[in-house]
């Protein structure tokens, strides 16, 4: 029962973020949902740390809890609406737009794009499979992401420890107390530990679909790019595994896709969510610092005002100033 409180709990603190962010747009409350749960793992991660029970369901249960009537107490005060229809409405609207433009194109593009669809569910129904029934199988998750894991929820903390592999001790923790929620939460399960993965492929996926159509895309375009994404051969073969690398390419890619959308918008909350995408992936992985200058490039392009210098350079101060902030709260612990 603690269990499913603990998912729900958590399910539900991303929803009322949504709500008190009023984020209507399906892809940018898929997107967001993710950066918005790696967020509170790992946030809590750090706190249920420092008082010694980062190993104890009932502490995740309790701290989630916490952080939901927190969030309900904000979303009241600023009178947002926490009903559904919001999501049941830009779910209809986003079946209804590819459903109307699925149906104008041609035959030989109908059948392109449902063969690609069929390949596409067929390997991630498969690499469910995998995830669920396979335990883990790879030499970094093996040697390196179960026993750090272990070895915190043994000690109860995110305390250093002494290792002979140095990847054990070095790298950022985000992903492996996402791996350790997993693990708490469906049951001290080792094989739903890649379970992070699996979701994030999805997320890659999503925002692949969603940066084509802030480019200006057709529907049928950037669904022919999400599909093609969806079947690269680096994506299938990590989907189902414990490693952090496509917990990292899909951060990535809600920052890309945030950035393009304030370039739609204007609206600084997009360069926040920006931002935040930036803090958590910091936390996940080192070598995502080796992104900075392609992503730098895109923000210089995406908070771009012509004929206005001064609200060019603003735009800019505000994104770099919240990837401190971020980062700050995601990745210096």
């Amino acid at each position: 029962m603690q269990n499913l409180l603990a998912l729900a709990s958590l399910l539900l603190s991303c929803f009322l973020l949504i709500r008190i962010l009023d984020l209507t747009d399906l892809k940018d409350m898929t997107l967001v949902s993710f950066c918005f749960a790696v967020g509170f793992v790992s946030v809590w991660g750090f706190i249920l740390s420092v008082f010694d029970v980062l190993g104890q369901l009932s502490a995740w249960l309790n701290i989630s809890l916490f952080t939901s009537l927190v969030l309900v107490i904000i979303a009241r005060a600023q009178r947002a609406r926490l009903n559904i229809m919001p999501l049941v409405s830009a779910v209809r609207a986003s079946v209804r737009e590819m459903s109307n433009n699925f149906m104008v194109q041609t035959v030989f593009i109908k059948s392109v794009l449902l063969l690609l669809a069929i390949f596409s569910i067929t390997a991630g129904i498969l690499n469910f499979l995998l995830v669920v029934i396979v335990p883990p199988h790879t030499w970094d998750g093996i040697t390196f992401h179960l026993p750090r894991m272990a070895q915190f929820i043994q000690n109860n903390n995110l305390d250093s420890f002494y290792s002979p592999n140095w990847a054990q001790v070095v790298h950022p923790k985000n992903s492996t107390l996402l791996f350790l929620y997993l693990y708490l939460v469906f049951g001290n399960n080792e094989n739903m530990t890649q379970f992070a993965q699996y979701v994030s492929y999805w997320v890659f996926v999503v925002s692949v679909f969603g940066i084509s159509r802030r480019m200006g895309w057709e529907i049928s375009q950037s669904l022919f790019a999400a599909l093609i994404a969806s079947l690269l051969i680096s994506g299938l073969s990590q989907a189902n595994t414990n490693l952090n690398d496509m917990i990292m390419t899909a951060l990535f890619g809600t920052v890309i896709y945030f950035l393009f959308t304030f370039r739609a918008t204007g609206l600084y909350k997009h360069l926040a969510l920006a931002s935040l995408g930036m803090g958590l992936v910091f936390g996940v992985k080192a070598s995502s610092l080796s992104v900075i200058p392609s992503i730098m490039l895109i923000s210089l392009v995406a908070t771009w005002v012509r004929g206005n210098w001064r609200k060019w350079i603003q735009n800019l101060f505000v994104f770099q100033a919240a990837i401190l902030i971020a980062a700050f709260v995601f990745a210096v612990p």
